[in-house]
């Protein structure tokens, strides 16, 4: 029973008036600023504001501690992977994909959400804590933490494949990128409906492709950092056509693969979705030993490719035309010899400048009929009987 004198003072408390429901630049670690910041987080995605809501707590870390917290959650989903990105390029030399994760996000990481703890961790990298700055970064991570509240956020947990998984974070971080940037854009007195999202998003992309040609691990590098330039390119243009309801659609009905979201950005339609994974190769057990497939994607297409012919420009347009892929790492039981099959399927590749010189080559990668293939650890007469046996109703 909650008593006479208690019971004014908590209807006193849901009927005052709400703090301010605006950004403005604050210190971040102090509660009242928290609290500002999450209320004018909520009125910006349109949501109601919950007199109880308490906002997560706000720590400030080194990088060492961000480190040591990162090891923790490291994915461990990508064991038998070393092999066949390395022979794809996409995986620096004597690296496992937990490794190279780890060290771009203690390289870049400025701010992280842990769903688990319900804690925002801010990074120490010398920088204030009380400007528009950490105030549209704190945003950014009360994103997170409203998504996570909504529809939960277990990060590379369950992945039904490396392609559905790029969609995810793309529109998580994309959300999280838009929010970080109209909570910037009101503090600086700036109408966000003026402001040109694509010169902004779109400089930021470009700058990310670049590196594709120079980063150690792109498969790193477009799992990691693509998805925050194309998500706030994607989500931005969502919300300049129809503001924080457009934004809500995208999350709820997201798209079916990650080429969706590049031909999205380029003014395209969506491609047909693709299908399922192809069922168990049959294959005679005595030469392949089978670990694991997996779907990659158009991003990691893209980067494959860009590595592969060291032309970026043409990788990206050649993206474009995945329609599908698989990949199947196997291992010859008898030497141990690591083997790597990869078919992509394409609509029109032949008619770019990479298709051109794809369909030219008798050696991997190269283009037959719309499929290119591309095999390591066997001879072409071996990854002719792959190529049989990994046809399937695409």
């Amino acid at each position: 029973m909650i008593r006479r004198g208690l019971l004014l003072l908590l209807v006193q408390a849901a009927c005052s008036a709400a703090p301010r429901a605006e950004f403005g630049p604050c210190p971040i670690q102090e509660r009242r600023c928290r609290v500002d910041t999450l209320l004018a987080l909520e009125a910006e995605r349109g949501q109601l504001w919950d007199p109880w809501t308490e906002p997560p707590p706000v720590v400030v870390i080194g990088v060492a501690e961000l480190e040591r917290r990162l090891r923790l959650v490291s994915a461990i989903a990508w064991g038998g992977w070393v092999d066949p990105l390395s022979s794809l390029g996409l995986l620096g030399p004597d690296r496992t994909v937990p490794e190279a994760d780890l060290r771009w996000q203690v390289d870049n990481t400025a701010a992280v959400y842990w769903s688990h703890d319900k804690e925002v961790s801010i990074v120490d990298r010398g920088l204030p804590l009380d400007d528009v700055l950490a105030t549209a970064t704190l945003a950014h991570e009360y994103t997170h933490a409203a998504q996570d509240r909504e529809f939960g956020m277990s990060f590379e947990v369950g992945r039904t494949s490396t392609d559905r998984e790029l969609v995810r974070v793309t529109l998580i971080e994309g959300e999280a990128e838009l929010y970080e940037q109209l909570a910037a854009l009101r503090m600086q007195g700036t109408d966000p409906a003026a402001f040109d999202w694509s010169r902004h998003y779109g400089e930021r992309l470009a700058s990310v492709r670049e590196q594709t040609l120079l980063f150690d691990s792109p498969h790193t590098l477009i799992r990691q950092a693509l998805p925050y330039p194309v998500g706030g390119l994607l989500m931005g243009r969502a919300w300049q056509r129809g503001r924080s309801t457009a934004v809500n659609q995208l999350m709820l009905s997201p798209p079916s693969s990650f080429v969706d979201v590049m031909l999205a950005l380029d003014g395209r339609p969506p491609a047909p979705p693709p299908h399922r994974l192809c069922p168990r190769p049959a294959l005679p057990t005595d030469r392949f030993q089978l670990l694991d497939t997996d779907r990659l994607g158009a991003g990691l297409f893209y980067g494959y490719l860009a590595r592969a012919f060291g032309l970026e420009g043409d990788a990206w347009q050649a993206a474009l035309t995945w329609r599908n892929d698989q990949i199947w790492s196997y291992r010859d039981p008898t030497s141990g010899t690591p083997i790597t099959f990869w078919r992509i399927r394409t609509a029109g590749l032949r008619e770019t400048p990479l298709g051109g010189t794809l369909a030219a080559r008798t050696e991997p990668p190269l283009l037959s009929g719309d499929d290119v293939l591309f095999w390591s650890g066997v001879d072409a007469a071996a990854a002719e009987t792959l190529k049989q046996a990994t046809t399937c109703a695409w």
